[in-house]
């Protein structure tokens, strides 16, 4: 009894653990792309009182090509996503990429929150969230 409890208990800490690399969203069954939020160091950079870019990196399409969607999205809630908050995106596959992302306040004291995300036929997955505090230069 007691090595069929083990058992038991190793199998459901196995399946528990991940990666904390972000949240998926899935619509069938099979890996996800991977994806990190920023690129080369580099998260985000205000281009103006309103504008900025957002950068991301998919680095696996998940065995599942194509990567058919990849972008940013940001909000003033943590893990914004496409259903909570504002995104864009323009382009898919992996690699590096970044995107212009508007309607920010560049006042120095707003907090924001930004996520790269990756869509494959399968579902949709997301970066690690940074928060980033917009400065005026």
């Amino acid at each position: 009894m007691k090595k069929i409890l083990v058992l038991v208990l190793a199998t459901a800490l196995v399946l528990g653990c991940g990666d904390g690399g972000g949240d998926s969203s899935s619509g069938g069954s099979g890996p996800l792309p991977t994806v990190l939020t920023g690129d080369g160091g580099q998260i985000y950079k205000s281009t103006s009182n309103t504008t900025g870019v957002g950068y991301g990196n998919v680095v696996s399409d998940g065995g599942n090509p194509p990567v058919l969607e990849r972008g940013v999205c940001w909000g003033t809630s943590p893990n914004p996503t496409k259903e909570t908050a504002k995104c864009a995106s323009t382009s898919a596959g992996t690699g590096g990429f970044s995107e212009v992302i508007v309607g920010i306040l560049n006042d120095g004291s707003t907090v924001y929150y930004m996520d790269a995300y990756a869509r494959n036929p399968l579902g949709i997955s997301y970066g690690r969230s940074y928060q980033i505090t917009i400065k005026t230069h």
